[in-house]
């Protein structure tokens, strides 16, 4: 039983291991086979990819030869035109000179009637004359009668005079005269009859519309061309699975294909709103950096005007009055017309802008620009109004009281309505007031308001040159030296006065503008105190000149 065990034993591993053996050989077939199956499918993909590479090539060739023929045929086409062209430019031109000629030989010549006269009779039988040769020159001797009809003489003499009697008659109305009639016997050109030029210009424009036709199928056939790869992409993705015995190309499933094409949609979407997020970020940073700049000079321009000494300022120069401008949006509600309802009286956005004792408006922001010398929509003058107070209405609504009408503005909130209102009745104040001020204060003695001394001027190239200015009557007056000769002024009356980049030149430089912004002088003091000192006395100066101006002109 053992020894027969045994052998069971035997049988069963040599069974094992020869069905082992089988196994492994059908591994080394299947990997075989495979081999192969991957060899044919890159050689038919190299067949396919040679043999598109032929086709495009192909394409390419029979695209460059079309478009070498039909550059040749412009070419004709447009020698053809040219000719053209230019022979009924030739015709024209000599249309002209015979219709100058006849002008000058028909208009009739000073004299007397007698003398006119004759010269139609002249004229009519050498018409005759030469009407009679050309008839002979043209019929057969064997047809020629023996004599002429009376019918067509006396026609012919009556269409002669009655041409001739009509071009002496109308010549001086400027038409046409008849061609003039030479002695020669040489047989004029023909001219172009009307159907001629009709026919002519119907094969110019037969030509144009085949020459726009032409230009829309080569444009659809470059638009399809430009198309044709996003399309055969799609084709592929989209494409149905197929076996690999019947194609040489192994195509991916249908659910696969679909998940491609989305995942390339998305990615292109993405993409498009990357580039739109980056743009809209860019904008808002350029709008952020506008709005902190104008913050910034506003805020410096207070701060210049803050730190100036009491005891040096004149008594009514007080606050951010003088050479400060409020400007922004506001919407104005459109009351000219009474007689509207209030569902007519619509609100209107406005560019407002707080300048000295006007407030001015205009239709749009890029009116106030400099230079540019448009006329604002309308002004308000501090003058005349009699109060600037609140409304009762939703948050951010005012009014400007005239004697002549009420202004109703609304600005964006409440806090923005708060600094309008605090700005122009700090305006309206300080102008209603300052003729009363300047009245009750003492007049100034000359050696009060005047000021000199040395100080820097940026020329040209950039560099400063140190001059002696005396401050005078209302005029900056510039010398090279102490006590040398004068080279030059400034007047203050209606001078614009500011802050020259103090972030940049240690915050001791103002500049110094006229009225018609024609002149600019920008000045440099050895310090801060002595800019501000400079400042106090050109502001005072300023002032009084503007005032004494103004009663001059009153008066």
């Amino acid at each position: 039983q053992e020894e027969k065990r045994k052998k069971e034993q035997e049988e069963a591993d040599k069974l094992a291991a020869d069905a082992k053996k089988a196994e492994e050989e059908q591994q080394q077939l299947e990997e075989k086979r495979k081999q192969e199956q991957k060899k044919e499918q890159e050689d038919a993909a190299k067949q396919s990819a040679d043999a598109e590479k032929k086709e495009q090539e192909a394409k390419q060739k029979a695209k460059a030869e079309k478009e070498k023929k039909e550059a040749a045929e412009k070419k004709e086409e447009l020698r053809a035109k040219k000719e053209t062209e230019k022979e009924a430019k030739k015709k024209l031109k000599e249309e002209k000179k015979k219709a100058k000629e006849a002008n000058k030989s028909g208009t009739p010549k000073k004299g007397s009637r007698i003398r006119d006269k004759k010269e139609k009779k002249s004229k009519g039988s050498k018409i005759k004359e030469k009407k009679e040769e050309t008839t002979e020159f043209s019929v057969p001797s064997k047809e020629l009668p023996s004599a002429p009809s009376p019918a067509p003489e006396t026609t012919v003499e009556k269409s002669d005079d009655y041409n001739s009697s009509v071009f002496g008659d109308i010549a001086n109305k400027a038409l046409p005269p008849p061609p003039p009639e030479d002695d020669t016997d040489e047989i004029p050109e023909p001219e172009l009859t009307m159907e001629e030029m009709q026919r002519l210009l119907d094969e110019q424009e037969r030509m144009r519309k085949e020459r726009t036709i032409k230009n829309k199928s080569n444009w659809e056939t470059s638009e399809r061309e430009k198309i044709a790869s996003y399309l055969k992409k799609k084709e592929e993705i989209l494409s149905p699975a197929a076996d690999a015995t019947t194609s040489g190309r192994k195509i991916s499933a249908p659910a696969e294909s679909i998940k491609k094409w989305s995942e390339f949609k998305d990615a292109e979407k993405q993409s498009k709103s990357a580039q739109m997020e980056e743009a809209k970020r860019k904008r808002l940073q350029e709008e952020q950096s506008a709005r902190d700049f104008e913050a910034e000079s506003i805020r410096r321009h207070l701060e210049l005007l803050d730190d100036f000494k009491e005891e040096e300022v004149i008594e009514y120069n007080w606050e951010d009055v003088v050479n400060l401008r409020i400007e922004g949006f506001m919407d104005k509600q459109n009351t000219t017309h009474k007689l509207l309802s209030q569902a007519m009286q619509q609100w209107r956005t406005r560019w407002f802008l707080l300048q000295d004792n006007n407030l001015i408006y205009y239709r749009e922001k890029q009116q106030n620009v400099l230079g540019k010398n448009r006329p604002p929509d309308g002004v308000i003058n501090l003058y005349s109004t009699t109060a600037i107070k609140e409304v009762d209405a939703p948050n951010g609504v005012f009014k400007i009281c005239t004697p002549d009408q009420a202004y109703i503005l609304s600005a964006y909130d409440e806090s923005s309505m708060q600094i309008w209102m605090k700005h122009l009745n700090n305006a309206r104040k300080f102008y209603m007031g300052q003729k009363e001020l300047l009245s009750s204060a003492p007049i100034a003695s000359k050696e009060d308001t005047q000021q000199s001394g040395y100080l820097e001027k940026l020329g040209r190239f950039n560099k400063w040159k140190s001059r002696w200015f005396v401050l005078r009557d209302g005029v900056l007056f510039r010398y090279n030296n102490k006590g040398g000769e004068q080279i030059g002024k400034f007047p203050l009356y209606k001078a614009e006065l500011s802050e020259y980049r103090p972030e940049k030149l240690d915050g001791r430089c103002f500049q110094l503008r006229d009225s018609k912004q024609l002149q600019t002088l920008i000045l440099r003091a050895k310090d801060v105190e002595e800019m501000h000192h400079w400042l106090n006395n050109i502001l005072k100066q300023k002032v009084l000149i503007e005032e004494t101006v103004n009663s001059i002109i009153i008066e």
